[in-house]
């Protein structure tokens, strides 16, 4: 930024952010740039707000990851809005900084969360296959997750199944 404002180029670059499309002219005033980008920036929050909560309580896998995915998606598109508007308290670039480690968090917590869902359901099944079949289900559910999380989460999976099949098993 110039002594006297954003230059003509990164007036382009920040209307071509806040539109998503590239231009050669100007279509959008400062200000007019400066409240869409407060209204994106507020939107984000929003989202990014609704995204924990559901984060925090969801046992559902494809729930969890597609909500984890568009908290990271609205992340950056935060951290982005950070060198067009002022924020107050933590900066989105810092959260986005933190996000892999409170990734591999949610996610412990999330598979914590899901296996003691899955250990109910089975306590109100009467059959070892019907336990045997909920133990499979919780598996099979988060396979398609395995690139999206650590080998340590992926670890804990692997030991929570074995331990269902032994608990389940053992009840005949």
């Amino acid at each position: 930024m110039s002594l006297f404002g954003p230059s003509k180029r990164e007036l382009l670059e920040w209307q071509a952010f806040v539109t998503g499309q590239q231009s050669s002219k100007l279509h959008m005033t400062k200000a007019q740039l400066k409240a869409s980008t407060q209204q994106m920036a507020n939107d984000s929050l929003r989202i990014s707000s609704d995204c924990i909560r559901i984060i925090s309580e969801t046992i559902k896998p494809e729930v969890f990851f597609s909500r984890m995915d568009l908290l990271y998606q609205h992340t950056y598109k935060l951290s982005i809005c950070e060198k067009y508007i002022q924020f107050s308290g933590a900066l989105p670039s810092q959260a986005l900084a933190q996000f892999g480690q409170d990734h591999f968090n949610a996610v412990q917590a999330f598979i914590n969360r899901y296996a003691q869902a899955t250990y109910s359901k089975a306590d109100t099944l009467k059959t070892p296959k019907g336990k045997l079949n909920q133990a499979a289900k919780f598996y099979d559910s988060l396979i398609p997750y395995f690139n999206n999380i650590e080998p340590q989460n992926i670890q804990m999976i692997e030991n929570i199944k074995q331990s269902m099949y032994a608990n389940f098993d053992d009840k005949k």
